[in-house]
């Protein structure tokens, strides 16, 4: 019996520095029947020569060069190449563990679905975590993924919408990304993963974590300022127009408003006219920390929103805010100095400001090894303001 082809699209931006890492890692695969297509999008540094020189040692890779046009029209045009009864994605400055495929396949087959969802690994130099879901599951019936779509929306699972960390059948995926519009050069991973469910029959959540995501300063996702609720608006747009084509605009509606509303915010937190101005997380537990002295870990949006409700309580008293990238945290008359420090402070709570159970795993460990007793480490889901 032949082994299914996996088709794996890989767009390419002036990523010279990562490249190689990404191709290496793909053509490594312990899965060999598979089919890489490299999309350069209008390099201006030696991406595209670094493409062309991998094609001419592996025939399984080919090479599209096109003008720039932006992450939507290459991914576009590299699906219209592959062949593969199976799609998979990966950027051109992240990188995959050598058995992904192999696993994501089995998954596949074993359970004859349409999309098989994992992890992924968060990269950001010298950290690396994993952001898994907690319980592997077979998603089959139309309540299943219609509850999907909603946790989605409402900021209400640790499923990521990103399409890099999945493996599709190819016709859902080729159909489905027709419905991202040009336009949409944020989220547009969203649109394509809920329209995805909406066209798939079952789905595969995997408890395993195979992607490496790497974070970049220079990334697209990160700081775009003002420009921000512009592309929030025209997210919501392609993803109304889904919902409508597929008569789901009005069971899902509410959902919409509501993921809509709180990334407008993000983004008017983002514009830093007043960084601790929209509140979006809270700290559910706030008689644990009566009459303590608290150490706040983590200066990132949950930290900021923490630090605030904080400092409304006559009953609790903030005696540090540390993050372990405290020198790149400028918040005017507010000090954030390294976890080191803590060796020198009197506290009763360590309480760790970070969304995602996996991280607060990551952080507490590292706690430990600076001293930090286990029971002075406290961690709860941050609540979300309605």
């Amino acid at each position: 019996m032949n082994k299914p082809r996996i088709s794996i699209v890989v767009p390419v931006y002036n990523v010279e520095e990562y490249l190689e890492e990404c191709i290496e890692s793909i053509i490594k695969q312990s899965y060999p029947n598979i089919q890489i297509i490299l999309v350069d999008d209008g390099s201006t540094d030696s991406s595209g020569l670094i493409c062309d020189k991998y094609a001419q040692n592996d025939s399984r890779i080919e090479v599209i060069h096109q003008n720039n046009a932006g992450l939507v029209e290459a991914r576009k045009a590299g699906l219209k190449r592959t062949i593969g009864e199976y799609v998979g994605f990966v950027d051109g400055d992240d990188y995959i563990d050598e058995n992904m495929y192999e696993r994501l396949l089995e998954y596949a087959l074993q359970e004859n679905v349409d999309i098989v969802h994992t992890g992924y690994w968060y990269e950001t130099g010298n950290q690396s975590y994993a952001k898994i879901n907690y319980d592997a599951q077979v998603l089959c019936s139309e309540k299943d993924r219609i509850r999907l779509v909603e946790a989605i929306l409402n900021m209400v699972t640790n499923i990521e919408p990103s399409i890099w960390s999945k493996l599709f059948k190819r016709e859902v995926v080729i159909d489905s990304y027709k419905n991202v519009k040009s336009s949409c050069s944020y989220g547009e991973d969203l649109v394509c993963f809920i329209a995805s469910i909406i066209k798939s029959e079952k789905i595969y959540l995997a408890n395993k974590a195979y992607y490496h995501y790497r974070i970049r300063n220079t990334s697209l996702s990160h700081g775009m300022g003002i420009g921000g609720i512009d592309k929030e608006v025209i997210l919501r747009d392609n993803m109304k127009e889904v919902l409508i084509k597929n008569n789901l605009y009005e069971r899902y509606k509410d959902n919409l408003d509501y993921y809509f509303g709180r990334n407008i915010v993000k983004q008017m937190k983002n514009m830093c006219f007043n960084a601790f101005a929209y509140e979006t997380y809270y700290f559910g537990k706030p008689q644990l920390l009566q009459d303590k002295r608290i150490v706040l870990y983590g200066a990132g949006a949950v930290g900021k929103d923490y630090y605030s409700q904080f400092c409304r309580y006559t009953h609790c008293h903030v005696v540090a805010w540390v993050d372990k990238n405290y020198n790149k945290k400028d918040f005017a008359y507010i000090d954030v100095i390294a976890p080191e420090q803590l060796q020198t402070l009197a506290y009763d709570y360590v309480v760790m400001a970070v969304s995602d159970y996996n991280v607060a795993v990551h952080i507490a460990e590292y706690l430990r090894t600076i001293g930090v007793s286990k029971e002075k480490i406290v961690w709860e889901r941050p609540c979300l303001y309605q």
